[in-house]
């Protein structure tokens, strides 16, 4: 299996594998991250965080794409 097939099977089976306290909490991301676009925020907050904590350099070429 490719890494691009994980992945994808990853994100199909995350929502319905998910506990509702999970689920609950990322909802409330959403709507935080959501929140924070309509306000004009230049970015959202948890990702300009991890984007600042060394995380591996294929996370922050993707946050910093988001």
């Amino acid at each position: 299996m490719s890494v691009l097939e994980e992945l994808d099977r990853r994100g199909h089976n995350g929502p319905r594998t998910a506990g509702p306290g999970t689920r609950s909490r990322v909802a409330l991301h959403v709507l935080d991250t959501l929140g924070r676009v309509v306000a004009g925020a230049p970015r959202p907050a948890p990702l300009t965080a991890v984007a600042n904590t060394g995380a591996p350099s294929c996370m922050r070429l993707l946050l910093s794409v988001g």
